[in-house]
């Protein structure tokens, strides 16, 4: 383990390529790595030195992984992409300790001296002091770093060693806060992955906040918070620590953010995140599949189609099979939306909230086919019975059992299950959650027990916590009792006009076809 009082003040131009790099990418690096020689107060290693270690068959593929092994926890990572005429650099200057952007731009390989400047520039500014990192014993960033794998390997047995491995790093330093908010990261993998998603939700709230407080501009630990506050529903102030963590340069909140966005409804907002994004790294998968998500939802259909078949090239065969029924939900092709899930996991998810299951569903509803809706429902439905599925309250499988009971007019089984659902939604809303679902839930219960005011209340407050009748929401259970109202036609309409409204703000970002200029500082984070 590299002496963290070195480690902090070294840096290390890398190849995104790692041993398979390519010729511009490796040129860049010699160049770069030659440049920044002498940038106060940092280290830089040679390039040769950097590459020879990354030419060995143990060499990580993680990027702190990568830092500490080079004993180098600035990173300059440089990638290539072909450009309209000659190739572009896209550089990112990374703290990989603190999850810490320090820089990030987009140049041409011929220009690539004026990045070298900038970068020194800001390193100068932003590294005149030590971070608190150099000061941390050994055996705590060691733990640290053993976490870090560990969590990676997404298992209760793993989570559970990556926990204990967090807690001995922030007894070995108890004033470190990287280490609380790696802790509470951990937390928020056993809320959302596992069980017991309220008490280990508090936990990772009180684990991010002492990191907040141990280091106010630490912006990974903004990230941590933001997601704690999502998993309670708590959506303002998940949106508010996620742009915080922005301001400090958190490099894990800005998909946080763009979804929260999403789901309050602010489409363009959540779309220009990704189209950033995306122009550092077009080949990331979930900011891909994300932003197609975004796209079909503001009615873009031809443009999110083209990003969701780019971003799922390179996937599974399984989970190409159900974002493909994504793409043919969204196109109308109910048939082969059902068609393309048959068989598949019903839990699998190729990239967001859908699963194979819900997919199909949703297309079976719009086929009007409710038998059909009720027997995709029943794995939901047994995983539920077991306390669970859903973690977030983004879906209530006794609701939707509910509501297609009651087209089926089957009323008397349904009754139960709907003051069931009303009570959840209820509770969820008691506890300051924002979910607009909640509030859409209750609309949905109130009118199928005919209390129409009481409905239309709800869905006017749906409405201001966020939700939107777009693409992706119009044909879904909830709204069927209300499609025949002149009253809630008023509704939609106006809903669809604020999305035709996004929807334009979108094709304006998507007009530039090269998404950025030929050199831009993307995402200066922090200064």
């Amino acid at each position: 383990m590299p002496d963290p009082a070195v480690a902090t003040r070294t840096l290390a131009v890398i190849p995104a390529g790692g041993p398979n790099a390519t010729a511009v990418e490796l040129a860049a690096v010699r160049a770069l790595s030659a440049r920044l020689q002498g940038t106060q107060p940092l280290v830089v290693l040679p390039a040769d030195t950097v590459l020879a270690r990354m030419a060995r068959p143990d060499f990580p593929r993680d990027e702190e992984e990568r830092g500490a092994a080079l004993a180098a926890f600035v990173n300059v990572i440089v990638t290539a992409r072909d450009g309209p005429r000659e190739p572009e650099l896209i550089v990112r200057v990374e703290d990989v300790m603190r999850f810490e952007a320090l820089w990030t731009g987009r140049v041409p390989a011929s220009r690539l001296d004026e990045d070298a400047a900038k970068i020194a520039g800001v390193l100068n500014a932003r590294r005149a002091l030590p971070t608190p990192e150099s000061g941390v014993p050994r055996d705590a960033v060691t733990e640290l770093l053993r976490g870090d794998r560990l969590l990676l390997q997404y298992t209760a047995t793993s989570n559970d060693d990556a926990i204990a491995a967090y807690r001995r790093s922030s007894e070995l330093a108890p004033g470190w806060a990287v280490a609380h908010a790696m802790l509470a990261q951990a937390y928020s993998e056993r809320a959302n992955r596992f069980a017991d998603a309220a008490f280990w939700t508090d936990a990772a709230l009180e684990e991010s906040e002492r990191a907040i407080r141990l280091d106010p501009t630490l912006g990974g630990a903004y990230g941590v918070l933001g997601q704690a506050y999502y998993n309670k529903g708590w959506w303002q102030r998940s949106t508010e620590a996620y742009e915080r963590g922005i301001s400090f340069g958190g490099v894990r909140a800005h998909m946080g953010l763009s979804i929260n966005y999403y789901l309050s409804g602010r489409l363009d907002e959540s779309y220009a995140i990704y189209h950033t994004q995306l122009a550092l790294d077009p080949d990331d998968f979930f900011m891909g599949y994300l932003a197609a998500q975004v796209l079909f939802a503001a009615g873009a259909t031809d443009d999110g189609e083209r990003q969701m078949r780019h971003a799922i090239a390179a996937i599974q065969r399984d989970k190409r099979k159900e974002a493909e029924a994504e793409i043919a939900l969204f196109r109308g092709d109910y048939a082969q939306c059902r068609d393309l899930t048959r068989g598949l996991d019903p839990f699998l998810k190729s990239g967001g909230s859908f699963s194979a299951s819900s997919v199909a569903r949703a297309c079976a509803v719009r086929q009007r086919d409710y038998v059909g809706a009720l027997a995709l429902l029943q794995p939901d439905l047994e995983l539920s019975s077991k306390g669970k599925g859903d973690l977030l309250g983004n879906a209530n499988p006794v609701l939707e059992q509910a509501i297609l009971l009651s087209l089926l007019e089957q009323h008397k089984e349904a009754q139960q299950l709907l003051e069931s659902a009303r009570h959840t939604a209820q509770v969820a809303i008691d506890s300051g959650n924002e979910n607009w679902k909640n509030w859409l839930r209750i609309a949905a219960v109130e009118r199928s027990f005919g209390k129409d005011e009481a409905a239309y209340r709800a869905l006017e407050e749906a409405f201001a916590h966020g939700m939107t009748i777009n693409a992706r929401t119009d044909g879904d259970l909830e709204f069927l009792s209300f499609r025949d109202d002149t009253r809630f036609a008023r509704m939609r309409d106006g809903s669809r006009a604020r999305v035709a409204a996004m929807r334009d703000r979108i094709a304006k970002m998507l007009q530039d076809a090269d998404r950025l200029p030929a050199s831009a500082d993307v995402v200066p984070q922090g200064l």
